[in-house]
């Protein structure tokens, strides 16, 4: 259930975050929220393994 939750959280942070100019808009989320999710699996992961 966290997990859901911080990763609802991401994609809103993500999306509402300026891209820089000239960059499209689509590639910037995708991105982004590729960078975030794979911080966050790799930290759930190693939490896990806690």
């Amino acid at each position: 259930m966290f997990f859901w939750e911080a990763f609802s959280g991401l994609v809103l942070r993500v999306t509402l975050r300026k891209p820089e100019k000239g960059q499209n808009i689509i590639v910037h989320i995708i991105q982004s929220i590729d960078q975030k999710v794979h911080q966050l699996l790799l930290d759930f992961i190693l939490y896990d393994m806690r």
